[in-house]
């Protein structure tokens, strides 16, 4: 009999002891480090990390299409500016030779990689600028405007620059090319440097 009651009240300060460790759970759980993450979640904190890591992908995309914009507006500027003034003053025959030239060399990566690069960016500029607040119009319209200049040159300067590039040397084969070519590029230049202001713009406000 004294061994079965032993075995009884053993058992009885088992169960005590469980219930006691079950009731302390919870505030061994307040204390660890699994309940400190849990606490931080949905804090102000977090929600601030959240909100820099979203708003770190815009700002980059803009100031790398401010770059670029305003690198291929410039290259254009420079024609509509300086270099196509100065064929002008050239012999038709002359004027073709170093405009085909340039054309080719044109195609190669120095202008390419900025070219459709910028492109790119402006194109992922405006996709975010639909339905994203005030904040994303401003970029949007700034990488739109680029893409404006890039639809210029692909519509118009390049099947001209082709034309030209199976043109004789001739004075009607330049005038033809130069009516319609450097109109296109007063357009693509403005366009492109509208855009990077833009951007800056932009740049500036999320400051």
């Amino acid at each position: 009999m004294d061994s079965v009651g032993g075995s009884a009240r053993g058992s009885q300060r088992e169960a005590s002891s469980a219930i006691v460790t079950q009731a302390n759970a919870p505030e061994r759980f307040e204390h660890s480090p699994l309940a400190a993450t849990s606490d931080r979640m949905g804090t102000g904190q977090d929600n601030q990390g959240i909100t820099a890591v979203t708003h770190t992908k815009p700002t980059t995309l803009a100031l790398i299409g401010a770059i670029g914009s305003g690198m291929v507006g410039g290259f254009y500027l420079a024609f509509s500016g300086v270099i196509m003034p100065a064929l002008h003053q050239l012999p038709a025959a002359d004027a073709v030779r170093i405009m085909q030239s340039i054309n080719r060399a044109a195609v190669g990566p120095a202008f390419m990689i900025p070219f459709w690069g910028t492109a790119a960016v402006s194109a992922a500029l405006v996709t975010r600028g639909f339905g994203r607040g005030t904040k994303s119009v401003l970029p949007a319209v700034g990488a739109g405007l680029y893409l404006a200049g890039v639809a210029v040159t692909v519509i118009c300067n390049v099947p001209l620059n082709n034309k030209l590039d199976a043109a004789a040397g001739t004075q009607l084969a330049w005038e033809a090319f130069t009516s319609g070519w450097v109109p296109a590029n007063h357009i693509r230049t403005a366009a492109s440097i509208a855009g990077a202001v833009l951007l800056v713009g932009a740049l500036r406000r999320r400051k």
